[in-house]
This record gives C-alpha cells, structure tokens and sequence, in this order.
C-alpha cells in the first residue's frame, strides 16, 4: 500500500514540476510541444503569465525570452499570440506588450498582413500609456509605413472619449501633413455621428481664421456626408465660415479657390 501511495506521489510531483517548467528542459520540452502542436498541446505559454506575476521566477523568465527570440512560421506565431491574449490584457504586463509592439513592428515593415492581423487583436483589446505611446509614434512619423500609420491613427482614435476625438481631430486638421494623409476621414464620421454641430462649428471657426485648412480630404468629407448628420442652417454657417475665409487668406491658387468656392455652393445645397 504504502509503495503504491510513493509512486503516486512521485507521478504527481514530477508533473506539478514539468507544469510548472523548474527547468530549462522541462521547459523546453513543453515549448516544442506547443511549437509542434499549437493548442492542441497539453501545455500553452498563457501558463507563464498565469496569476499576472509582477516578477517572473526563472523558469517564466527563460520560457518568455526563448519564445521571444525564436524564429516562428506564421502559425506558431499565430498560436502564441492568441495565446498571450488574455495576459496580455488582463495582466498590463510591459514584456508582452512590447512583444507585439516588435511583432507588430516586424510585421508592418515587411507587407506581412497575414501576421499583422492578429497581432493588431492584441493592441486592440488592450489600452495602456506604453500602447497608447507607441501608436502615437507610430501615426505621427511620416517615414513609417503609410497604412500602418493609418492604422495606428484609427486605433488610437477609437480609445478616446467623444471630447478627447474633437480635440484630437482639431489638431490634425491644423497640423494635417503630421499625420496619415486619410486620418480624418474616418474621424469625421465618427465625430458627425457623436458630435455634429460642435465639429462643424470648431472647423467653420478655423477655415474662417485659415480658409487654406479646407484644402484636405477631411474638410472633403464633411462638405459630403455632413448631410446626413446636420440641418441646413448648420452647413451654411460652415459655408458662411468658408466664404469669410476665402476672402481673407492669401495664396491659394485658382484651381484651390474654384475647388473651395464649389464647397460652399454644396454645402449650401446650390449645386445639389
């Protein structure tokens, strides 16, 4: 009886010791299982975040920085993302979010879209300052990737509370050649949808200062799609902002102040 209790013993405390990898070995071999096997193994690397440590032991440690470091196919990267997911989330741990901010990095540089799309699952689920950094960095260089700028742009943008999008938007549309060509679109119909008639009023009272700011693709689509989201009144007083600023700023040339001046008649419904 007793030989029977030791070896069952002994069977549960040499795997307690392989779960929790005591060594590098032990470690290694449950790592070329998940690089084998993906989640279909016993053993998956959300296991080395599990309890959100605020410091690794040294098992943790070596089977972070080994997984780190390795070269991964497109499928084992894909597994160890999906699998650091929720830590990453749950735990605001510095290591895995700089493990796909590189990743993602990497991935953006090379065209490899296959990759980015589940990396970009991780910066989008999680929001801390060290994310919320990076993809300001990112969307503000222009010798970055344009659609990765872009991307970061719209990341970014979808944390932020309606008053920090207006404030933001206002920014950008001062300052458009800091940022992606197209990033206010997108920032238009999310401003229209929350926020008509502040956007409206905020840009009249910068076209009105600057009548050369309506010269980008943001002021575009509000002179198109402001339609549906305010009344007539609301869109000749932006006319009206525009006009004033046409007859005050110097510089534009023809081509500019006709493509201007035809704004005005649209938003003002003359040539609908």
């Amino acid at each position: 009886m007793f030989s029977r209790v030791g070896i069952v013993l002994t069977v549960l405390a040499v795997s307690a010791s392989a779960v929790r990898g005591q060594s590098q070995a032990e470690m290694d071999s449950l790592i070329n299982a998940f690089l084998v096997h993906g989640h279909a193994s016993s053993w998956t690397p959300l296991d080395l975040f599990t309890g959100c440590p605020s410091t690794l032991e040294p098992w943790q440690e070596y089977g972070f920085q080994r997984l780190a470091s390795t070269h991964l196919t497109l499928l084992q990267e894909k597994d160890l993302a999906i699998s650091w997911l929720f830590p990453l989330r749950r735990c605001h741990d510095p290591r895995l979010e700089q493990w796909f901010m590189d990743r993602y990095d990497a991935a953006m540089e090379r065209g490899d879209f296959r990759r980015r799309d589940w990396l970009q699952m991780g910066l989008e689920r999680e929001d801390s300052p060290r994310i919320r950094q990076y993809l300001w960095d990112l969307m503000s260089d222009p010798n970055r990737p344009r659609m990765a700028r872009g991307t970061a742009w719209g990341l970014y943008f979808q944390r932020l509370s309606t008053d920090e999008r207006l404030a933001l938007f206002l920014e950008v549309f001062q300052t458009p050649h800091r940022f992606p060509q197209n990033a206010g679109v997108g920032a238009v119909q999310s401003l229209l949808q929350r926020s008509p008639v502040a956007l409206m009023r905020e840009v009249g009272e910068l076209v009105r200062a600057n009548a050369a700011l309506a010269n980008q693709y943001a002021f575009d689509e509000i002179v198109q799609a402001s339609y549906r989201y305010t009344d007539l009144d609301t869109r000749r007083a932006l006319a009206d902002a525009l006009e004033d600023g046409l007859a005050h700023t110097p510089g534009l040339t023809d081509r500019q102040r006709t493509r201007l001046e035809g704004s005005v008649r649209h938003l003002r419904q003359q040539d609908r």
